[in-house]
């Protein structure tokens, strides 16, 4: 990925939205059936500051479950950012912006899972590490 080092020297007189970090970007892209995927670990003695997330999401039976989710270091749950219960036959696409970013400490992953052959999780992250 590319660094993208620019801001405004004035930020402090900022007015409005302008686009800037000092760290690496970071667009992932996981799919996974039956199981659980890591979408994206965060480096070591980095933050990554989530803008945008994608969480896509098609079963071809019922009752299933996929999750997109947020565990620690040691691999324990910390929060959800999507959950998609199937009652029915179908497909889901739940977009989400984060505006500020969501910061998620280094060792940390994004994670999606699926419970059936016959569901297909995917998820895109997008963001910067720092």
């Amino acid at each position: 990925m590319s660094a993208m080092k620019f801001r405004e020297p004035n930020e402090v007189l900022w007015r409005g939205v302008r686009p800037g970090h000092r760290g690496e970007q970071v667009a992932e892209y996981k799919e996974v059936a039956n199981g659980t995927a890591i979408v994206y670990t965060v480096g070591a003695g980095k933050t990554f500051f989530m803008t945008t997330a994608n969480f896509i999401c098609d079963s071809s039976v019922t009752a299933t479950l996929a999750t997109l989710y947020v565990r620690n270091a040691s691999d324990v749950l910390q929060y959800y950012l999507g959950v998609a219960y199937f009652r029915a036959v179908g497909q889901i696409v739940a977009p989400m912006t984060f505006n500020p970013p969501l910061e998620i400490p280094a060792g940390w992953d994004v994670v999606i899972a699926s419970d059936s052959a016959n569901l297909k999780t995917r998820a895109f992250i997008h963001g910067w590490e720092e």
